[in-house]
């Protein structure tokens, strides 16, 4: 016999907080990788754009010259799927569970959601060097990759470093993103403003970038590296556990993730079985629309 007598509301109640409980206790990465956008339409479109810089020294009074904003590519984002779940209460485990599986399923359940949602954005990072349509930004490569369109000027440029994290590796990609130009062939001069690792690579992370001292060198000599002020993100669901992404802020960079529905846990009575079923879902995606203000350290 049930420990406690049934009351529905407060079952209810229970199973909700304990979803919230384990929605809450995983905490997301995207929200600090991402440009995180709410999409209008299910196929989100976005425009690149070049314009060449017209910055004249004129004489005083002189008419503003102007130069036009011209689109040289497309990448579209669909949102055409949902991430569903849930959970099935008969009535008699409502009678003799005491509902302490039921709290304990739905508790990891609201963490699986939140985990999932990280994995969606995950998935663009661990395919950086992938040309599949669905992974390659506007000019149909790799986010990651060493001949990138610089627009229609028939001009190429990098973003990627080959080699294991380190100084040199940091000092390449820190010159690969100051010597970038935008899609008119403009200089973009980029910092590096966020580091995205896995968690296997935190000691290596800190002794290189997190440091105050040299991490090379035996005389503790000032780290250069340790000057720049990075956000670091330490990202457990990367696959490649050597590669180190490198972000400018999200204000240069096109790493977009959209959410078309917004996580919910909704309980019904299902008809044929008269069980309550406890259903959850999300709709989400993300890719990465252009390669600027990204670089990938790749070993």
């Amino acid at each position: 016999m049930s420990r406690t007598s049934f009351n529905e509301a407060s079952v209810k109640k229970l199973v909700l907080e304990a979803f919230g409980s384990g929605f809450d206790n995983y905490q997301t990465k995207f929200q600090s990788i991402f440009n995180v956008f709410s999409p209008e339409r299910q196929d989100e479109l976005f425009s690149i754009t070049a314009r060449e810089s017209n910055l004249q020294e004129l004489p005083e009074g002189s008419p503003y010259p102007s130069a036009p904003i011209k689109e040289i590519g497309r990448k579209e984002l669909q949102f055409r799927t949902e991430h569903k779940d849930s959970i099935n209460v008969s009535k008699l485990m409502n009678r003799f569970d005491n509902y302490s599986a039921v709290i304990r399923e739905a508790n990891k359940l609201g963490y699986n959601m939140k985990v999932q949602m990280d994995k969606i954005g995950a998935a663009v990072l661990n395919n950086a060097t992938s040309a599949a349509p669905e992974h390659a930004v506007w000019d149909g490569l790799s986010l990651a990759n060493a001949a990138h369109k610089i627009g229609e000027t028939g001009n190429t440029q990098s973003n990627i470093v080959n080699g294991a994290l380190g100084e040199s590796t940091l000092v390449d990609m820190y010159t690969l993103m100051q010597t970038q130009q935008d899609h008119a062939g403009n200089p973009q001069p980029m910092n590096m403003a966020t580091v995205v690792y896995h968690p296997s690579k935190a000691q290596k992370v800190y002794e290189t970038l997190r440091s105050p001292n040299d991490p090379e060198s035996g005389n503790r000599n000032v780290n250069f590296l340790y000057t720049f002020g990075y956000d670091f993100v330490e990202h457990p669901l990367l696959t490649n556990t050597e590669d180190v992404h490198l972000l400018a802020g999200k204000n240069f960079h096109r790493l977009m993730y959209g959410i078309a529905l917004a996580p919910e846990v909704n309980k019904i009575k299902a008809e044929a079985t008269g069980n309550d079923l406890y259903q959850c879902c999300f709709s989400a995606q993300a890719g990465a629309v252009d390669y600027i203000g990204y670089g990938l350290i790749s070993n």
